[in-house]
C-alpha cells in the first residue's frame, strides 16, 4: 500500500507580519548534513578564494528532507563578479555528491555576486528573500541580518506569480512533471 507523507511548510510570521526563517541545522536529517557537509567542502576546494558564503535553502533545513526525494539547493555567494567563470564546475561537483550519496534526488546550485545581485535590495530580488526568510548559512559570513525583512503581502504573492510563469514559459515540461 502506498504511504501519503504529510510534508509540506506554512510560512510563519512574527509579530509584525515578516516571514520567519526557520531553518536550523539541528532539523536536518544526518544523512542530508553528511552530504551538504561534502558540497561545502567541494566548493571550498574548487571555489574557495572567492566564496563568501554558502547556503542552503529549501526542505532540508527545515527539516522536511525526504531521502531519494529531495534535493540539495545551494546558495553561493561570491565576492568577485566572476560567478559566470564557476558554472562549470558545478557539474562535477553536482555528479559527485549523486554518486557519493544515492539517497540525494539532485543537486541545485546558483552561484551569485554578493555586491551585484544580493546586497542590491533596492527592488525586490528572489535571491535575498530566499536567503533571508528559507536558507542556512553552512559556511562563511551569514548576510541574513543584512537583507530587509519580508512581510507577507500582495506585492510580495504577485512577485512569486510572475517569477513562477517565467520559469513555466522556460521550461514547461520540467514544471508538468513536478505536477
Amino acid at each position: 500500500m502506498t504511504h501519503i507523507k504529510n510534508i509540506g511548510y506554512f510560512c510563519k510570521v512574527d509579530e509584525e507580519g515578516n516571514i520567519r526563517n526557520e531553518s536550523n541545522w539541528k532539523c536536518m536529517n544526518r544523512n542530508f548534513q553528511k552530504a551538504v557537509e561534502r558540497l561545502v567542502e567541494l566548493l571550498l576546494k574548487n571555489v574557495r578564494k572567492d566564496i563568501h558564503s554558502i547556503y542552503i535553502r529549501g526542505s532540508l533545513p527545515k527539516g522536511l528532507g525526504v531521502e531519494h526525494v529531495s534535493d540539495i539547493d545551494a546558495i553561493v555567494l561570491i565576492d568577485s563578479d566572476q560567478e559566470a567563470n564557476y558554472r562549470e564546475i558545478i557539474s562535477p561537483i553536482n555528479q559527485e555528491i549523486l554518486n557519493l550519496f544515492p539517497y540525494v534526488n539532485g543537486v541545485e546550485i546558483g552561484i551569485y555576486t554578493l555586491q551585484n545581485m544580493v546586497l542590491n535590495t533596492d527592488r525586490f530580488s528572489i535571491i535575498p528573500f530566499m536567503i533571508k526568510t528559507h536558507s542556512l548559512c553552512v559556511y562563511g559570513e551569514n548576510i541574513q541580518s543584512k537583507l530587509p525583512s519580508y512581510p507577507i503581502n500582495e506585492a510580495l504573492a504577485n512577485d512569486h506569480i510572475i517569477q513562477a510563469l517565467r520559469l513555466i514559459k522556460q521550461n514547461p515540461i520540467s514544471w508538468e512533471m513536478r505536477m
